[in-house]
């Protein structure tokens, strides 16, 4: 057998692809026995994704605004008085978002319930809970021992089909959402482990996103990206790289940054500008998708109005959400042009709890009956970046006064911005200033973290009879799943995949990930 490149060998008998996942190349005993997971010939087509009989004829988009719960909508059309959003004519229905451990999801289920089509505990990427495990992730320490149940997922399928498969978003793209389409993984905090993974996955033909800590400067010495390059890979950096790719002949990946992407309202500060915006590297890939004349599956995540909300910070997840709207203007143009196209867009989850019109968690006076949109149009950047200017030297006086012309703080806000200031908690630092600017707008954010309310299906194009109303996540992937044939595939890579897969069955906990501080900025979102 001949090796080529990070723990890929060729079978000449069959041309296919042997994958083994691991952070060194050794053999498949060691690596089982140290619970790395091993991928073999599991994508059941060539190296080249050749289209046959059985591909899907209809490009497939999906897209994911994470953490963008109902009330989002209606304060992102409030706030310029807009009689409607882009998405707004594409409502079709609403999907119930709990996970099988909890009425309330994380990211990590709540994407597996789409990409696999089945419920999933929180944390779990591309994977289902052992049998008889009540719906609970693996956990040794009090007796779960049973290993997770792998699930192929929709882009899997869609790639093993013939169909060329992409994934564009602004977080990390180990991060819970885009893995649990590309990967599977016990629990999503084995970022380093899920990029060996996706570096390995033959059947994607573009990945744009953050996350370069996890290929080029991993705990185990590896640069995962020589390696993909070594194997045909394309890898870029920047915005000017990106401008520059003009086919998909060779595969491609862009990381634009160490970690998450930046929030919009940052990334144009920055001079001279590097990152991509989220409707440029979709612009990029309906592009490169298109010029291909294969039908693709796509996979494009809004990963930030989450991160938004999880500060409180209403400005900086309206910048969010209204980039998220311009590529559903771009998708909804694309789709016009090319009619024989399916799209959903959905969330995992609401994050933030955050009513429209409302006092905010430091004070309980009786709310007024209104909120104050032309407040939130003062700040000028995120609470992380006024946290990363606060780190580096100034108060955060100077950082609100600076960054959300708030020269008057009264002695409530000082009270709860001293409260949070005294601790070594960025993330109650961040909070603190996110709910002094909200209450000042009467944005009413009840928590920092997910909250369980059903979130709106969208939809365009090729539209599914049975996607209306209301019904589960998990219908939702079963019915691209079904509609579109990637069931029988999905079925067949988790069977694949079952025979060879090991995972570390401990949950991460609180410990950091892989021996880094990998949150961008501050703190940790789900």
């Amino acid at each position: 057998m001949e090796e080529e490149g990070f723990g890929i060998v060729k079978r000449p008998e069959t041309n296919r692809w042997l994958i083994v996942i691991g952070c060194a190349i050794v053999t498949l005993v060691l690596m089982a026995s140290v619970g790395v997971a091993i991928l073999i010939d599991v994508y059941g087509g060539d190296e080249n994704n050749t289209p046959s009989p059985d591909t899907p004829k209809t490009n497939i988009i999906f897209l994911l605004a994470d953490g963008f719960g109902p009330s989002f909508e209606t304060f992102a059309r409030q706030w310029d008085n807009s009689s409607s959003l882009p998405l707004d004519s594409w409502l079709v229905g609403h999907a119930r978002t709990d996970s099988s451990s909890s009425l309330v999801t994380d990211s990590a289920a709540g994407a597996t319930a789409y990409s696999c089509g089945a419920k999933s505990y929180n944390g779990a990427i591309g994977v289902l809970p052992a049998a008889g495990a009540g719906g609970l992730g693996p956990d040794p320490a009090i007796g779960r021992d049973d290993p997770p149940q792998i699930c192929g997922t929709l882009l899997e399928a869609a790639g093993a089909l013939g169909m060329n498969t992409a994934v564009v978003v602004t977080s990390r793209i180990t991060h819970a959402t885009p893995a649990s389409f590309i990967a599977h993984m016990s629990y999503r905090d084995y970022e380093e482990q899920i990029a060996a993974q996706i570096a390995a996955n033959t059947t994607v033909n573009l990945l744009f996103g953050g996350g370069q800590d996890q290929f080029e400067y991993r705990s185990d010495g590896q640069n995962i990206t020589t390696q993909m390059t070594n194997r045909g890979y394309r890898f870029i950096q920047t915005a000017q790289e990106m401008s520059q790719i003009t086919s998909l002949e060779n595969p491609v990946i862009g990381l634009f940054a160490k970690e998450h992407m930046d929030f919009e309202i940052d990334r144009v500060l920055e001079n001279p500008i590097t990152q991509p915006s989220l409707p440029d590297m979709v612009t990029k890939a309906l592009s490169l998708l298109s010029g291909d004349k294969k039908p693709f599956f796509l996979m494009i995540e809004g990963s930030r109005i989450d991160m938004g909300a999880h500060n409180n910070d209403a400005a900086t997840v309206y910048g969010e959400i209204m980039t998220f709207q311009k590529v559903i203007s771009i998708v909804q143009d694309f789709v016009d042009k090319n009619p024989n196209t399916f799209v959903v867009s959905v969330a995992d989850h609401s994050t933030g709890g955050m009513p429209v019109g409302s006092g905010t968690r430091f004070n309980f006076d009786y709310p007024i009956y209104t909120w104050y949109p032309n407040v939130l149009k003062q700040q000028t950047a995120s609470v992380e970046y006024m946290l990363d200017k606060i780190n580096a030297g100034i108060t955060y006086t100077e950082a609100l006064a600076t960054y959300a012309n708030i020269t008057d703080l009264n002695q409530d806000e000082i009270n709860w911005l001293n409260k949070a200031f005294a601790t070594v908690d960025n993330k109650a630092k961040l909070d603190s200033m996110g709910d002094v600017i909200s209450n000042r707008a009467q944005i009413g954010f009840t928590t920092p973290g997910h909250t369980g309310e059903d979130i709106n299906i969208y939809s365009y194009g090729k539209i599914p009879s049975s996607l209306r109303g209301v019904m589960r996540n998990t219908d939702v992937g079963n019915i691209i799943a079904n509609e579109f044939g990637l069931r029988d595939k999905m079925n067949e890579i988790a069977k694949q995949l079952s025979s060879w897969m090991t995972f570390p069955l401990e949950p991460f906990g609180n410990k950091k990930r892989d021996g880094h501080e990998h949150e961008h900025i501050y703190g940790y979102h789900d």
